[in-house]
């Protein structure tokens, strides 16, 4: 059955039976190839944010079929991580675990990116990430979401 599929039907049964919930920082994100699957899109509420670094809320994400999944490189026991659209098959951006931001590994992007930007992992059950890039005369130029799989014996 398609990846894509089964993830959507645990988030269903989960968000059913109320068992979702936050277990803290990631522990099972390390070195190795992962799948960024971007499956909804951020749109800049009216009024936009102040700073890149703001939180940006779920419900400002709008569900996308776009074809923008990254292949995700951790190295370094994951300290460092490079993204690569797997459409351009080029890393695009490289960067380097810092302070977590709640419950969630936050990595500071700033080769491959303009004005920087920021990934993000969190784990609510299953593996989630967000990819924002900064901008220059606006704080945050585009934002996605979506889950992360292991791609296993590359």
């Amino acid at each position: 059955m398609n990846q894509r599929i089964l993830r959507t039907v645990y988030a269903a049964a989960c968000l059913a039976l109320g068992a979702c919930q936050d277990t803290g920082l990631p522990t099972n994100f390390g070195d190795g190839t992962w799948i960024f699957t971007v499956d909804r899109v951020w749109t800049a509420p009216e009024g936009g944010v102040d700073a890149p670094t703001d939180a940006l809320d779920e419900a400002d994400y709008t569900p996308t079929d776009a074809d923008a999944d990254w292949s995700i490189w951790l190295s370094e026991h994951g300290k460092a991580v490079a993204l690569t659209e797997v459409s351009a098959e080029e890393t695009a951006i490289d960067g380097t675990r810092g302070d977590p931001v709640g419950d969630r590994l936050h990595y500071d992007l700033t080769a491959g990116v303009f004005a920087g930007g920021r990934f993000e992992v969190w784990d609510d059950g299953s593996l989630r990430a967000e990819l924002t890039i900064y901008g220059s005369g606006v704080p945050i130029v585009s934002s996605a979401r979506g889950d992360l799989v292991q791609i296993i014996g590359l």
